[in-house]
């Protein structure tokens, strides 16, 4: 069965796109901080991807135990919406981790792994 790891499949476009890709008999592997899926084929990894150290632990164990991973859909990510002056220097470190590095991150992982294969793609 073919694997696609979805980042941010707890709610909106990413929970919507899991659900799909389920029906149409794809296994996916999820990496949110929160899971609402319940089916056979769907791996919950509870992971919030701020954490960059655990996140890059979490990535590698998940290319060492799946061995069919075809897609990344790189869908995570959150807002800030205020005024530059009025947003904390933790909150901007934060917001780029998870919107860009962690993303990042994963990408770099997976381009070594799906060269290996000589197939992935990257939404």
């Amino acid at each position: 069965m073919k694997q696609i790891i979805i980042t941010g499949a707890s709610k909106g476009i990413g929970k919507a796109t899991a659900l799909k890709l389920l029906s149409e008999n794809y296994q996916v592997i999820g990496i949110s901080r929160t899971h609402s899926i319940k089916d056979k084929n769907y791996l919950a990894i509870y992971q919030n991807m701020e954490y960059l150290d655990e996140l890059s632990d979490s990535i590698k164990t998940i290319l060492k135990k799946n061995k069919n991973i075809v897609a990344l859909i790189s869908n995570a990510g959150e807002g800030v919406f205020d005024n530059l002056e009025n947003i904390s220097e933790k909150v901007i470190k934060n917001y780029l981790n998870l919107n860009l590095i962690a993303h990042m991150i994963i990408s770099k992982n997976l381009v070594t792994y799906f060269k290996k294969k000589k197939r992935g793609y990257f939404i």
